[in-house]
Parts: C-alpha cells; structure tokens; sequence
C-alpha cells in the first residue's frame, strides 16, 4: 500500500488490520498509537513499540486457542490430525507462527536503536540556529527524545536489548537447535511432516 494510488478506503483500512495482525508494522498503513490519540509523543512511542513486540504474541495464542477448538470438534485437516496428536500439532503452529512473524518482530525489536542525526550545529545555513544537535542523534519513534540518554537509555534500551536476543536471535537459534538435533532424521516421514518448512529449500 505504499504506491502512491488512491486505493479504496476498505482497502487501506483491511491492509491496516492485516499488518496489525501479522506483525507487519508499518507506520504508513497502521499504528497502535491511533488508539490513545491524547498521548503525548512519549506515550505514543511506548505504545507503538509495545503493540509491535507483544501483538504477535497474542495473536499466536488466539491461533493455538481457534486450532486447539476446530481440531478437536472438526477435525480440520485429517491426515495431520490422524498422525499427529493435538500438542504436536500446536507446537508446529507455533514454530510456523514464529516463522512467520519474525521479520516484523526483528523491525520491532531493531527499531529501538533506530535514531537520526538531525543537526550537526556545524554546516549548512544558520548552524547557530540548528537546535536539534545530540550528537547521537534523535530515536525515530520518539523525534523529541534524544538517544542513548535519559528515558530512551534507561527504559527502552534495556528493552530493545532483551528484545534483540529474545526475537532477533532466538528463533533461528531454537530452529537451529531443532533440526540438529534431528540431523539424522531430516529424511523420514515424521521430521518432513513437522519441520520440513525449515530446511527443504536448502536441499
């Protein structure tokens, strides 16, 4: 939705519900500060920050809670369900929701390092009037905090830096951690039917 073509509002609005969704932050389509418009800047980027790194995880349980109702009541797919039981099946919803969800969770998480230099104080017309100088620049979320300092060093780096070795490091080390323990295995029917999503392009 980034070409500049004047879509159908209900598009635009369904491309905002579906970026919402799938973790697919984009601050043009859709962000959660829209709903608490009275906050300041500040409050505004805690909620953006907050709504990018915990929507997915939310939206993963409700799949697991639809998944675990339709499999025991409809028997949704048959094959899968008549070899594999209702925990295994939950468990690889929740490696491909992961699978899925990552590269919004990874923007997310690198976003809290995300800051622009905007003045030098230096060059250009006037420098003696260019304010904005910090000289590590001014976090995108938030342009009135500076970076590295204050609010933005003592809350949301320490968040960023969970959030990094969390989203960014986390998933390909369990997908890594999870297919060699089966290296052996990569062949037979049970380790395809599960993980096979993972590694059967790099065959």
């Amino acid at each position: 939705m980034r070409l500049p073509v004047d879509y159908p509002s209900d598009l635009a609005k369904l491309s905002g519900a579906l970026s919402a969704v799938t973790g697919a932050e984009s601050a043009i389509a859709f962000s959660y500060s829209c709903f608490f418009p009275a906050d300041a800047s500040d409050g505004q980027a805690w909620t953006q920050l907050l709504g990018a790194l915990l929507v997915p995880f939310a939206v993963i349980a409700a799949t697991m809670i639809i998944w675990g109702a339709s499999s025991n009541f409809y028997r949704v797919l048959s094959q899968t369900d008549a070899t594999l039981g209702l925990p295994t099946q939950l468990w690889m919803l929740g490696v491909i929701a992961v699978f899925i969800l990552y590269p919004g969770w990874a923007q997310a998480a690198l976003s809290v390092f995300a800051c622009y230099k905007i003045d030098d104080g230096q060059t250009g017309f006037y420098p003696q009037n260019q304010k904005a100088t910090w000289r590590h620049g001014y976090w995108v979320r938030d342009m009135s905090q500076q970076c590295y300092t204050g609010v933005h060093l003592r809350l949301y780096v320490p968040i960023g830096i969970a959030a990094v070795i969390t989203l960014c490091f986390g998933p390909p080390l369990a997908s890594l951690l999870l297919l060699w323990r089966r290296r052996d295995e990569l062949g037979s029917k049970n380790v395809r039917q599960r993980y096979s999503f993972l590694y059967i392009r790099y065959k």
